[in-house]
């Protein structure tokens, strides 16, 4: 017996076949195949077991082959590729739609190595896997195929927040279409097409509170608009400061005009409906304001700095401009290199 898959003694005839680490049966979704010899193993077995290993000395438990590269290793490469072929996208090299062969290869491998990472469990790579199709990055844009990676990477780690996110505002768009498109005929009746939006929107919002319990910005300014819209301004106030401490200036600005406005409200919301009244500090409304555009220049400076158009085409008719594009290239090769996680920011830009 080669130990490809180890025989189940046969005490449950849809149980999968035994992990040779743990000795106890696989389910399908728990499975990781090494591509370089075959044999399958339980996905956490694999991971707990090259922990335990010095890099460059990983061998299959099983016939010693040679393990093929760790997920986060395919994880890192995969996203430098990534970000250089977005980088020259973005100064107007080429499209997305239309890679010159030898960055579409580049793109096709970056791809296949986020898949195989995302085979042995890693929720980043899965998640990743969901932006390229939400963007249309390397692959034509599919909100379907999306939402099954993001499922994914959820179902691997439910603390990921971004994923959380994403499929949070996925779910909320696809109750607004319940809510405004007129689909007289395709429900059984009348009130089907509410009941399907409002249960939408409470997937969402289940999605959004966990994103933001893991310190999603994006969700925690989510929920203190909710909040703000009901009334609820101090609960507002508490949620956009915990998004404004992570830099989000959209959460910001909407704190300034919390304390601008205060309960009187700004015509957006109705703070009159608050439980307790909510002061105006106009001295503080100012600082958080000029916070907030500085926050918000910074990080569309990022942005340009990294290959948005609008700084490459104003820049290069002028030799100061060209030195400036330069040093922006060479400080995103350096992010690029040294902190690929970082530079994940560029690729969903």
């Amino acid at each position: 017996m080669d130990g490809r898959n180890i025989p189940s003694d046969g005490g449950d005839e849809d149980a999968g076949p035994t992990c040779a680490i743990c000795m106890d049966r696989m389910r399908e979704d728990d499975q990781t195949t090494l591509a370089t010899c075959g044999h399958t193993f339980h996905t956490r077995c694999v991971s707990e077991y090259r922990q335990r290993l010095k890099l460059g000395s990983e061998a299959c438990p099983l016939c010693r082959a040679p393990m093929p590269a760790r997920p986060e290793t395919l994880f890192d490469d995969a996203t430098r590729a990534l970000v250089n072929i977005n980088l020259r996208v973005k100064f107007g090299e080429f499209s997305w739609d239309f890679l010159p062969i030898m960055f579409r290869e580049k793109a096709d491998s970056a791809l296949r190595d986020l898949e195989q990472a995302s085979e042995s469990g890693l929720s980043s790579a899965s998640f990743q896997m969901a932006c390229v199709y939400l963007n249309g990055h390397g692959r034509p844009p599919s909100e379907a195929e999306a939402r099954r990676w993001l499922q994914r990477a959820l179902s691997q780690d439910p603390r990921n927040a971004g994923a959380a996110y994403e499929m949070a505002v996925l779910l909320g768009a696809e109750s607004r279409r319940h809510e405004t498109v007129d689909l007289v005929g395709q429900y059984n009746e009348p009130a089907e097409p509410q009941a399907i939006a409002h249960r939408l929107a409470m997937q969402a919002r289940s999605l959004h509170v966990q994103a933001a319990s893991n310190n999603h910005a994006g969700s925690q300014k989510w929920l203190g608009d909710e909040a703000r819209s009901k009334g609820d301004l101090h609960g507002a106030r508490d949620l956009y400061t915990l998004a404004s401490k992570q830099g989000a200036w959209d959460a910001t600005a909407a704190l300034a005009e919390l304390y601008q406005y205060g309960s009187q409200g700004n015509g957006t919301w109705r703070g009159a409906r608050a439980a307790a009244d909510f002061p105006v500090n106009q001295p503080l409304a100012e600082q958080l304001s000029e916070h907030a555009a500085k926050l918000r220049e910074e990080q569309e400076g990022w942005r340009s700095m990294n290959g948005a158009e609008g700084v490459y085409g104003t820049a290069r008719d002028s030799t100061a401009g060209m030195i400036a594009v330069a040093a922006s290239v060479v400080f995103a090769v350096v992010i690029v290199v040294v902190c690929p996680s970082l530079a994940l920011a560029v690729v969903n830009a």
